[in-house]
């Protein structure tokens, strides 16, 4: 065992000497020393080099951050890091908090908004102040902007909510009061949208009208007649009769007939309406039927909804056609709620709608100064027969709703109600929801659009006992209609009442 213990270490010894011949030689030889001409300087590692000290950071380095109105006056700023409104953004809390949620924070970085504060304070004031019945002022939301988008002014008044924690409850309760890009019932006002639909494929216009109509399991009527019908037909045309520029009677469009509206658009059908929603429109034109559609502006992602669900496929079954079909009659007055199928849209949409309609093509709302003016993705200029149109309707129903023109401009507008029903305590109360949106131009040349939505109308309609012994009301959006000129007013800055 120890001659062989020997042998393997003189074979090891062999192998690192190179006296063997396998492995690698190794060589014990000294390197030559390779000489380097002219001097290297090794001052740099020599010389001591003490740092200028860095600038102190602010207490708050993005305090800097500011978000600010029109006037410069700003309405949030960074704080330990943490965005928070000023007293000035507290009164338009439900915009400030979306705003922020984007927003990007950093050292120098501010944002100019288009916003005009002076004049959203004072719509502020007409909403709150608007009483009637109980003393409480309108819950909804007023939308002022340009023809091309731009916004001047959103104001969002809605009912003071206690919060437990008064951080996170109360973003939630905002939210859930956010009136302007939240989806809502329109009502009446969608007929702007079935009407465009029929100006531009050359749909029929004439419809003798019973007044109501049954559809699957649901009967449809008119605002001026219950279930029953009139008994006979009233001829209907889209547009009214005018001599001299005085109207001798009024079209389907002013009097908001309800079942003109859904037979129109039941008759064209989705092949036909839903392209034009889509290109002039863009009800779909943002997003997929898989991760959703929205309404883009600079400062969020509104939702919108997919359309589609109206289509019938050809797996339906025979209830679920007659439900699409039903809900198709409620998507053309703004109603479109149930059975899973939810068309409601925001009022930034109709706003953005309305814009289109003023000044021939579909924009992007925008709220910051450095945000281009841009049209929404996939839309085409409205062609000049549904442009011209619209425009006829709208000055037809600002007509009938006694919004007559004002000094400098006149009124282009449709009125919207939706009638509905909530339970609190256990106790089903009326949800009466208006609107009126449209625009005033001053000859051919449209000035502001304008959106005023009431989400409590019921609070403010008249009740009386119908012959059965049942409470009834009766309110309107043209009601608002007062309300609304003085919004113009404002938004026209001419002061005052008008």
């Amino acid at each position: 065992m120890t001659v062989k213990r020997t042998i393997a270490a003189l074979t090891a010894f062999a192998a690192l000497t190179g006296s063997c011949g396998c492995g690698r030689t190794v060589s014990s030889a000294s390197p030559e020393p390779h000489q380097i001409d002219g001097t290297v300087d090794i001052s740099f590692f020599t010389e001591e080099h003490i740092p200028e000290p860095e600038p102190p950071l602010p207490e708050d380095p993005l305090y800097d951050t500011v978000i600010s109105a029109k006037n410069g006056t700003p309405l949030a700023q960074l704080s330990s890091g943490k965005w928070e409104r000023t007293e000035l953004g507290n009164s338009f809390p439900q915009l400030v908090d979306r705003i922020t949620e984007n927003a990007v924070a950093g050292p120098g970085i501010t944002y100019d908004l288009t916003l005009d504060t002076d004049k959203g304070l004072r719509i502020l004031d007409r909403l709150t102040s608007y009483t009637r019945n109980d003393g409480h002022g309108i819950d909804g939301c007023v939308i002022v902007s340009e023809p091309d988008g731009t916004v001047d002014a959103i104001v969002n008044s809605a009912p003071h909510m206690k919060a437990d924690d008064p951080e996170e409850d109360e973003k939630t309760l905002l939210k859930q009061n956010n009136y302007f890009s939240t989806p809502q019932l329109i009502g009446s006002t969608a007929k702007i949208l079935v009407s465009a639909a029929m100006l531009e494929t050359g749909a029929e216009q004439y419809y003798s009208d019973p007044g109501a109509i049954h559809i699957y399991d649901r009967s449809f009527s008119n605002w001026d007649i219950d279930g029953r019908g009139y008994g006979y037909n009233v001829d209907r045309n889209l547009f009214g009769t005018q001599y001299d520029g005085v109207y001798s009677s009024f079209g389907a469009f002013a009097f908001s007939s309800n079942t003109y509206f859904i037979n129109a658009l039941r008759t064209m059908g989705y092949d036909t309406f839903a392209p034009v929603y889509n290109k002039y429109f863009g009800f779909n034109s943002d997003g997929n039927d898989r991760k959703g559609y929205i309404l883009g502006t600079d400062w969020d992602k509104i939702v919108q909804p997919d359309i589609s669900a109206l289509k019938a496929r050809d797996d339906d079954s025979e209830d679920t056609k007659n439900v699409r079909d039903r809900q198709t009659a409620f998507f053309a007055i703004g109603m479109c709620n149930s059975d899973g199928i939810d068309e409601r849209v925001s009022l930034m949409y109709m706003n953005a709608v309305t814009g289109a309609i003023a000044s021939g093509q579909m924009h992007s709302p925008r709220i910051n100064t450095a945000t281009d003016v841009q049209t929404v993705p996939g839309t085409e200029p409205l062609s000049d027969t549904v442009r011209d149109g619209m425009w006829s309707l709208m000055y037809e129903d600002a007509i009938y709703s006694n919004c007559s023109p004002a000094d400098g401009y006149d009124f282009y507008i449709k009125t919207g109600s939706a009638s509905t029903w909530y339970v609190e305590d256990g106790v089903e109360k009326p949800l009466e929801c208006l609107t009126i949106t449209g625009f005033i131009a001053h000859g051919t040349e449209p000035m502001k659009v304008i959106t005023l939505f009431v989400h409590n109308g019921a609070d403010f309609a008249e009740y009386f006992t119908d012959e059965d012994g049942n409470t009834q009301y009766s309110i309107y959006a043209s009601s608002f209609v007062p309300l609304y000129r003085e919004i113009a007013a404002i938004a026209a800055e001419t002061g005052g009442a008008v």
